[in-house]
């Protein structure tokens, strides 16, 4: 009896290890003009190295209703980065790096805990109420434009006539759209990406008034909104290229335990 099923799983088998095989070898079906397009966005402002600035930060989230601050970094491409969120009154609220191994994150309310993570970036949706991660923002502030692993790209009339990115990523579907204003323009005027599946929006980057800066084109402004409402605004106040960082600024340690 047992015998009795043996054909219908072998067949069964077939049919799942071709199912398999066309997914891991389907064609490339990106078209030329859409590949030589991401390749421009990608390769922007590639010379810029390092690079500080200054700004204000708005948020506006569920948890923790609206909120201002100001906002300083510096950032080294492609892994290292500080942020220092104050108030407006000058007093630190909360440091945050990373040195390519390590994150760290310093709140400087009293009696708040240091913590470290051995990990190269941060999900930053419990702080900013969005879920987008520390390599992403420091893209975004060197004038980049984060672009996920994919497997295809196609260029497509979108809405309002904009020309529109769209990236897949096998099973998982579309995983991010890069939309332009025109079609000179030096960046993309809106960056949406999709959740795991591909089923919704996970957060929206609107970049606004691109500014030239010593040879190279930032955002003046950037807002973000995340598929729950939260929303984040950074303005660029003052910004400075490829200047000089000593590594030391992106290790943080635990002031408290050391004056223990």
């Amino acid at each position: 009896m047992r015998f009795r099923f043996l054909p219908a799983l072998l067949l069964a088998a077939v049919l799942l290890t071709l199912g398999c095989a066309s997914l891991l070898s389907r064609p490339d079906r990106s078209d030329p003009e859409a590949l030589l397009l991401l390749e421009r966005v990608a390769g922007h402002n590639r010379r810029l190295e390092t690079f500080k600035g200054l700004g204000d930060i708005s948020l506006a989230t569920a948890a923790t209703g609206p909120a201002a601050f100001r906002l300083a970094w510096m950032c080294s491409i492609p892994d290292r980065m500080r942020f220092e969120l104050m108030a407006f009154s000058g007093n630190p609220f909360l440091s945050l790096a990373t040195d390519g191994d390590r994150a760290y994150w310093l709140p400087h309310a009293e009696n708040s805990t240091f913590h470290t993570f051995r990990q190269k970036h941060l999900n930053l949706k419990k702080l900013i109420g969005i879920p987008i991660t520390t390599d992403e923002i420091l893209l975004l502030l060197a004038g980049r434009v984060p672009i996920r692993p994919h497997d295809a790209v196609e260029l497509v009339t979108g809405e309002a006539g904009r020309r529109e990115l769209r990236l897949k990523n096998g099973w998982r579907g579309e995983v991010q759209r890069i939309r332009f204003s025109a079609k000179e323009a030096l960046l993309p005027d809106e960056i949406i990406m999709f959740t795991d599946f591909g089923r919704q929006v996970s957060y929206r980057i609107v970049l606004e008034e691109i500014q030239p800066v010593n040879g190279f084109a930032v955002p003046h402004r950037m807002i973000f909104t995340a598929d729950t409402g939260d929303t984040a605004s950074l303005k660029i106040r003052r910004y400075w290229t490829n200047v000089t960082i000593d590594d030391a600024i992106f290790v943080l340690t635990d002031k408290a335990a050391a004056e223990k």
